[in-house]
């Protein structure tokens, strides 16, 4: 008896656990789309330095005092409002933040991105 009322426990649980709810996930495309569309990136390198593509060269990267005029001048020739900021996994967090501010000061629209090595 207490296994039939175990079988008929487990056949219900077994039933209830593997039963899904759809959710409605936003496409990955419309994300991929932003991030084309951003024209200007900022890199931080891993020392917190800074180089901002396409004019800029990764071997020459700068301080942040000096790049902000770089970025400000990129994103005036730019037709989008959006600052890709590529950031490598061992920058600092204050690094990327200083370039996220500057968004904020100026009404860009950041978009942070992630490659793996």
């Amino acid at each position: 008896m207490a296994i039939e009322i175990a079988r008929i426990f487990l056949t219900i649980f077994y039933s209830f656990s593997y039963t899904s709810t759809p959710v409605d996930l936003p496409s990955t495309e419309s994300y991929q789309e932003e991030v084309i569309a951003a024209t200007v990136t900022v890199v931080v390198t891993e020392d917190d330095r800074y180089v901002v593509l396409p004019n800029g060269t990764i071997d020459a990267p700068v301080p942040f005092e000096e790049v902000k005029d770089l970025i400000e001048a990129e994103m005036a020739e730019s037709t989008k409002m959006k600052l890709k900021i590529k950031g490598n996994r061992n920058s600092s967090y204050e690094a990327v933040f200083r370039v996220l501010a500057l968004c904020q000061e100026n009404g860009w629209d950041p978009i942070l991105a992630y490659e793996h090595d």
